[in-house]
């Protein structure tokens, strides 16, 4: 009796469960998720292609009234694997919570967004690629903050990049591009990336900036930079050289904390070492320019810290040389942490009196200061183009002394004629097989380059692009051919002649100096995202187009080629450019 009546309630149950999932079923196939309309809390216009899994937001010009189908953007938003701002919005903000958190992996924002507002696109870890045209001028405070990009490119047109823009993404190299004035504080924190490059537009860099960035080796700060933040440079564990500008005044507190520098030149302007702990930092004076682009620029001193010393944990410093002769403070504990084994170097006649603000500074007595002369040359930032390079026999590479004022009374030499011979311009030719130093003597200073000239072969051709075509497959280009002997490429008795890369996703960084022969390269279309493009001898290169929107970093050299087209592309039109 018992077991009939467990099995008619088994029976009950199971007839429940059914009934009530046929139920939901069916309201859930009632369910309706629009393909578009009107951006809720926004006046803009929605659609969806459900083929690509596309999402776009496009202005609403005509003013129209449709429904905000709230639910249907969310839930398309959430499906989409790409976002396209079409030109003409201003603002993304709004949109907040179809950045965030959502499945997309890629978004192509318009020149006519000026600011890409804060938290845009914070923590969305499946976005992989931006794409950020050419008009935008503001990077907002968290807008890429926890994310994986595969690269940036910035257009040459942003201004500011904000508090913590791209803070604990990984991301791989970065090009800060000229015209940049305002690095927020944290702006590239506890980011693994090489920045190759910091532009002289640069006139402030926040606190905390490049903070625990693995991937640093070796930075020359902007000319137009007044002050080495805190923590700037702090736990950049492989960064082992820094050049100051001698337009630096203030060193601040751990700036330079836990990195591997080893010797350190403290520039002609410095006035003051570390931060005053008693004074909070937002008290101090910033560039006007902070306040215009960011609210959330103040920096709250942290009175947790273990250590204050600017070269805290540096335990490779050998060296610092103080060409300074300006120096008024050096705050407490400023100087704690540098070892018995350093040796600081003051302009002769000022030992005693930098001896005094050192110990104030909290200095080790023990570390051992001499003095030394000083020259007043502004020579700091002085220096090549390049410091060694290989290059093909017969080919050319140009040699540039960068920031010499004087650039006409730089005096070229090769060690070796046979090997490289280099012009009263600092075009470098190679002769013949074998290795050469280039030496640029400018003002008593002596500069040199390592050259090293290999034997010109048909097979070159052939190795140099598989190599590239390896170097777009790190990328991440798929489309980019394998087969050397596709229609991607155009060979001539064993030379390369042509690459044909439109409507690829060609990206990253394009090194062209191998190819001599080389007469054609062009790479558009919507996927093309290459940020850097280089090439010195490049004599028979006759056609060159390329997507634009995303070039920074452009190094060509093409005096001696002749009658060559370049032009710039977009996916709409194709002109003339520079």
């Amino acid at each position: 009796m018992i077991k009939r009546f467990m099995i008619v309630i088994l029976c009950g149950l199971v007839v429940a469960i059914l009934v009530t999932t046929a139920w939901f079923t069916k309201v859930d196939a009632k369910k309706k998720y629009y393909t578009s309309g009107r951006a809720p809390k926004s006046n803009a216009l929605w659609s969806y292609n459900k083929k690509n899994k596309t999402l776009t937001i496009k202005p609403n010009k005509n003013n129209s009234k449709r429904k905000a189908h709230y639910d249907s953007f969310k839930y398309r938003s959430k499906h989409a694997s790409k976002v396209v701002y079409k030109e003409g919005m201003t603002r993304i903000g709004e949109f907040g919570y179809c950045c965030r958190y959502q499945g997309f992996k890629s978004v192509v924002i318009p020149g006519s967004v000026k600011t890409i507002t804060a938290d845009s696109f914070y923590e969305n870890y499946r976005l992989r690629k931006v794409v950020l045209k050419n008009g935008i001028e503001s990077i907002g405070v968290n807008s890429f903050k926890s994310t994986y990009l595969n690269h940036v490119t910035l257009p040459a047109t942003i201004k500011s990049i904000c508090e913590d823009a791209f803070a604990d993404a990984t991301t791989s190299d970065i090009y800060l591009n000229y015209g940049i004035q305002f690095v927020g504080k944290g702006a590239f924190r506890k980011r693994n990336c090489l920045i190759p490059d910091l532009p002289d537009s640069i006139s402030y860099i926040g606190p905390q900036a490049f903070r625990s960035n693995a991937k640093l080796e070796s930075v020359i700060l902007p000319k137009n930079l007044s002050e080495v933040s805190e923590e700037l440079f702090c736990d950049c564990s492989n960064l082992s050289e820094c050049t100051l500008s001698e337009s630096i005044t203030a060193i601040r507190s751990r700036s330079f904390a836990y990195t591997s520098i080893s010797e350190m030149i403290i520039p002609r302007n410095v006035e003051y070492l570390g931060t005053d702990v008693e004074i909070p930092y937002k008290n101090q004076t910033y560039p006007e320019y902070a306040h215009k682009v960011v609210n959330h620029w103040s920096y709250e001193y942290d009175c947790t810290w273990d250590e204050f010393g600017i070269f805290s944990g540096c335990n490779n410093l050998k060296k610092l040389r103080f060409n300074t002769k300006k120096l008024k403070k050096v705050y407490p504990r400023a100087l704690e942490g540098i070892g018995d084994n350093v040796v600081i170097e003051v302009p002769v006649g000022y030992k005693d009196k930098y001896q005094q603000l050192f110990a104030d500074g909290g200095l080790n007595p023990n570390v051992s200061i001499v003095e030394v002369e000083v020259n007043d040359t502004d020579v700091d930032s002085v220096r090549l183009n390049r410091t060694e390079f290989k290059a093909k026999a017969g080919t050319k590479r140009k040699m540039e002394l960068l920031y010499a004022d004087e650039p006409d009374n730089v005096v070229w030499e090769s060690s070796d004629s046979e090997v490289i011979t280099i012009d009263s311009s600092g075009n470098a030719s190679a002769n013949g097989v074998g290795n050469a130093t280039i030496k640029a003597t400018y003002k008593g200073m002596e500069f040199t380059c390592q050259a090293t000239v290999i034997e010109s072969d048909a097979n070159d051709d052939v190795n140099e692009l598989k190599k590239l075509i390896k170097k777009q497959k790190e990328y991440g280009a798929k489309d980019v051919s394998t087969n050397i002997y596709s229609n991607q490429y155009k060979w001539e008795n064993g030379r390369l002649k042509e690459i044909n890369w439109d409507f690829t996703d060609a990206n990253g960084e394009i090194d062209l100096n191998s190819f001599t022969y080389l007469e054609s390269f062009t790479a558009c279309g919507d996927c093309v995202s290459i940020w850097k493009l280089e090439g010195d001898d490049l004599v028979n290169l006759k056609t060159l187009v390329i997507n634009g929107w995303d070039l920074v970093d452009v190094n060509l050299h093409l005096e001696n080629a002749k009658n060559v087209s370049i032009k710039r592309c977009d996916t709409a039109r194709e002109y003339d450019g520079d």
